[in-house]
């Protein structure tokens, strides 16, 4: 598996994920756990939003490389969603689920405010990047 994408260019590997698509459906939850081995009794929403982050940054490279819009919609669409349920994060590594993937949702919302600039819920995403993810980095 690895040596056939190994062996394909690199735009060609991203424009054929078949997960990227505009049917893509974000499953984001209100607390993101994230511990050690998968420890804790609720560690939930980490796989969520490791997901969901890395679709919606690879799918505005995609519009990026295209110019078609589905992707950024489809971008949008996640996160919207994301901002409009995580309210926090849990466990001992919640700063790692809080550095990784809100790197990745920040960049696709730097690059959808470029894409969409009348985008309809940036503020609220910028909230959320304030409000929930900066104060677990800090």
């Amino acid at each position: 598996m690895y040596a056939d994408i190994r062996s394909q260019p690199r735009y060609e590997t991203l424009m054929n994920d078949t997960s990227l698509t505009n049917t893509y459906q974000p499953q984001p939850v209100a607390t993101v756990w994230r511990d050690c081995c998968n420890a804790h009794p609720n560690n939930s929403g980490n796989l969520n939003l490791e997901r969901d982050s890395i679709a919606a940054y690879y799918l505005m490279v995609r519009w990026m490389a295209t110019g078609n819009e589905t992707y950024a919609a489809t971008a949008e669409t996640i996160l919207d969603a994301w901002s409009g349920t995580l309210t926090g994060f849990g466990g001992h590594d919640q700063m790692l689920a809080a550095g990784i993937y809100g790197s990745h949702l920040a960049q696709a919302a730097e690059l959808l405010a470029h894409a969409r600039p009348a985008w309809p819920l940036r503020a609220r995403a910028e909230r959320m990047f304030l409000e929930v993810f900066h104060p677990v980095c800090v």
